[in-house]
């Protein structure tokens, strides 16, 4: 999971933070050329820009950034509270606008939407097999037959689905489906996945969808 951040300082520490309590591989480069030039040669999943009210051209650095990374959320972090504020950096291509000083809540609450943003299809349907979930509803079906699943079995089957073909580990399925203040047991993944192995059987006889590879995660079975 790539983070990139743009014209950074010294309150934009906590999103370091959390990309290091995430797990995600983060890049704060020294000025805006360097930051450009890696929106130009790397793919980002979402990428905060700070907007310096002071600063005369202060959303061109956005608008540059959007034109690089077309179908990436951008989070503006305003140095101000400000409504014009807020709609420009809308109009220069903001997916989301947080205000100086960060709030831990609110910058994990921005960060988890804009990534799972980015990882949904365009339609809220998705698939896998004969697998079907719709993330606006919050459904599953299974070859046509709804299937209920708690909200955060649905969230590990959600991310299985969408990272489907690669290997998911307990830290990554906990950072998807808890938010910061919540400390779970690893090991409360294991007991999801049988939950949602176990429905997968009694309903669909599809407790093969999923592959557990010890000491590394989960896959999801095309």
């Amino acid at each position: 999971m790539n983070i990139l951040l743009i014209n950074p300082n010294c309150s934009t520490g906590i999103i370091s933070g959390l990309a290091d309590r995430k797990k995600w591989h983060y890049y704060d480069p020294i000025d805006l050329y360097e930051g450009l030039e890696l929106a130009r040669q790397m793919t980002f999943q979402t990428v905060f820009v700070r907007i310096d009210s002071c600063d005369k051209d202060r959303f061109s650095s956005l608008k540059k950034v959007k034109s690089l990374q077309k179908d990436v959320p951008i989070v503006a972090v305003l140095s101000v509270d400000c409504g014009l504020e807020r709609a420009r950096a809308w109009q220069s291509g903001a997916s989301f606008c947080l205000t100086e000083p960060l709030n831990q809540h609110e910058l994990e609450l921005a960060a988890s939407i804009a990534l799972r943003q980015h990882a949904r299809p365009n339609s809220s349907t998705i698939r896998i097999g004969d697998i079907e979930l719709d993330i606006d509803r919050g459904s599953v079906h299974v070859a046509g037959k709804e299937i209920n699943f708690s909200r955060k079995e649905f969230l590990v089957l959600e991310k299985l689905i969408v990272s489907k073909g690669k290997i998911v580990s307990r830290d990554q399925l906990l950072n998807h489906i808890y938010t910061y203040d919540e400390y779970p047991d690893a090991k409360i993944i294991d007991v999801f996945i049988f939950k949602i192995r176990s429905k997968l059987k009694a309903f669909a006889n599809r407790e093969g969808a999923i592959t557990t590879y010890r000491g590394a995660g989960y896959k999801m079975a095309g």
